[in-house]
């Protein structure tokens, strides 16, 4: 039988590893990029207005950014809101597991739930090398505190050093109380993570991203038709900024709460910190004027080759596919 000990370290690897895909990761590229995007489209709020009432901005340019912006991170909100089909796998394997795994907040969510039994007071003690009953360890240190100030010895009364930091278990346990909805009093080596939390925490995720992922499954992920859009009603949809954000920061405090209370661990700011200036040369043109004629060219050139693909006929076929000369 798999000790906490052993499946606290693959959810840790799973939500904070060192792969490029673990949900850490992709929540930091998330909200750096989605950052950058919101610096980028203030920016394009503050431009110059042109006589027409636009903006002095190229439309080519910012609507290729817009569009390939929102497709990204709806797709990236929906990995991780990703949930198991219904008989691709089993109830008890998660989906990061196999040859189609992906690491997805969700399916974390759902392996915890399912071995929910392993995450008793008891076994998060030893899990994280904590001391369960520190109060005989907090006793020695106010001793050997109470014995230094009485030979004039100067003292503390900050955080106590080794061998008696007993705080870290004491916080641990107060944490555990409110997972396990259980008064200090009441406390019992067999306190288990109520089922509530995960639930809670489920529904927090779907409350921001089911809309983000229907659009994604029926704009970005699959062509759907008509029919199939009008289903979920994918077309009015209506997504914005300021709703994708909100994803982001539903998914980040998931995540957060499930390393440092249920894991006993850390988490990162999400936003990085950059090393380097990431405004530099920003109020500089895309290109000199005088160059503009070369990408006209360019366009002219790309637009003569793409125009060739739609004359691709029977004696094209015939070559390619019947050896014709």
């Amino acid at each position: 039988m798999q000790t906490l000990a052993e499946k606290r370290k693959v959810w840790l690897e799973v939500l904070s590893g060192k792969d490029r895909h673990s949900i850490t990761k992709q929540i930091t590229r998330m909200t750096w990029d989605a950052t950058a995007f919101r610096v980028v489209n203030e920016a394009r709020r503050l431009a110059p207005r042109d006589p027409d009432g636009g903006v002095q901005l190229n439309g080519l340019m910012y609507s290729l950014l817009d569009r390939a912006f929102f497709a990204s991170h709806m797709a990236t909100v929906r990995r991780l809101a990703q949930k198991r089909r219904p008989g691709r796998q089993t109830d008890k394997q998660p989906l990061w597991e196999g040859n189609l795994g992906v690491y997805s907040l969700s399916a974390l969510l759902q392996d915890m739930l399912n071995h929910r039994n392993l995450l008793t007071r008891k076994a998060i003690f030893a899990a994280e090398g904590l001391e369960y009953d520190y109060e005989p360890t907090q006793q020695k240190f106010f001793a050997s505190l109470d014995k230094q100030r009485g030979k004039n010895q100067k003292a503390s009364d900050d955080t106590p050093p080794p061998p008696f930091c007993w705080l870290d278990s004491e916080k641990r346990h107060e944490q555990i109380d409110s997972l396990a909805g259980v008064q200090a009093q009441g406390r019992q080596p067999g306190d288990m993570v109520r089922k509530e939390v995960f639930d809670n925490l489920q529904r927090k995720v779907d409350g921001v991203c089911e809309v983000v992922v229907k659009h994604v499954n029926k704009f970005i992920a699959h062509a759907a038709t008509p029919e199939s859009r009008a289903t979920v009603g994918a077309d009015e949809a209506g997504l914005m900024l300021n709703h994708l954000w909100q994803a982001h920061q539903h998914l980040c405090e998931v995540a957060s709460f499930l390393a440092i209370y249920v894991l006993g661990d850390s988490f990162p700011g999400p936003l990085p910190i950059p090393q380097y200036d990431q405004f530099k040369y920003i109020e500089r043109p895309l290109i000199d004027a005088s160059q503009v004629g070369k990408l006209s060219d360019l366009w002219r050139q790309i637009e003569k080759e793409a125009d060739g693909w739609s004359q691709w006929g029977l004696d094209q076929y015939a070559k390619e596919f019947e050896g014709a000369s």
